[in-house]
């Protein structure tokens, strides 16, 4: 981080309940520290509202338009982008959902148990623009070992 560059401010709020956690993050222009990679045992959706996201993810670097709602799978290794500016204000909201939850709503849209998604792809869809879902895989089958 340079001397002459102001650190981004961040703004994060954050609302939890029965394994559902909801984040709003609000960045002022500014130099930021990229985030390492990680895992964690929920589902990921993020909603990027006015910033150029990407994601480092199954091996290959995916761009986030503007606009547009991404889903990580539980239990996968990724990072955020590795940018250490931010040259305008950047505002996302993140939400991560329990499998439990997903397992319970594929059984109840098929009526008979099901294991949570496995999404064999990246899905990205931009809001505000024609849909668009790229790379879309779903099984609703039981999680291989």
């Amino acid at each position: 981080m340079s001397m002459k560059t102001k650190a981004a401010e961040v703004t994060v709020q954050a609302w939890e309940s029965n394994d559902i956690l909801l984040e709003r993050y609000a960045y002022t222009a500014g130099s930021v520290e990229p985030l390492p990679k990680h895992t964690h045992e929920e589902y990921q959706f993020g909603l990027s509202f006015d910033c150029q996201g990407e994601y480092h993810y199954r091996g290959a670097r995916h761009s986030i338009p503007i606009g547009s709602l991404s889903i990580i799978q539980s239990g996968e290794m990724h990072a955020p982008s590795d940018r250490t500016y931010l040259p305008t204000p950047a505002h996302f909201e993140m939400m991560h959902i329990h499998p439990k939850w997903l397992h319970t709503a594929a059984a109840e849209v098929h009526r008979q148990a099901y294991w949570a998604p496995l999404l064999y792809r990246s899905i990205f869809y931009r809001f505000n623009a024609e849909p668009s879902i790229s790379s879309f895989a779903v099984n609703t089958g039981p999680k291989a070992l």
